[in-house]
């Protein structure tokens, strides 16, 4: 079956653009730090996943380089959020 897809909202105060371009990062604003991510997923199970694997992986990349992230996701069209 294909898998479903989301557009997830996600503020980003350090991003980096290879960890990004695996979920069609959009900046919404040339100069912001927010960005429209589309996620592919099997279940909600997944979905909850990958979100909480891509907020890791951004969180050591900062550590790695003696910084600090602050992110938030949100689904839109909906009220949930990670």
């Amino acid at each position: 079956t294909e898998p479903n897809k989301r557009q997830i909202y996600a503020s980003l105060i350090f991003a980096t653009g290879p960890l990004l371009s695996d979920y069609g990062a959009k900046k919404l604003e040339k100069d912001g730090w927010e960005y429209e991510l589309t996620f592919e997923y099997k279940d909600d199970e997944d979905l909850e996943n990958q979100i909480d694997d891509l907020a890791s992986e951004m969180h050591f990349e900062a550590d790695m380089r003696n910084g600090f992230i602050e992110s938030s996701f949100s689904e839109i069209g909906t009220d949930r959020s990670w």
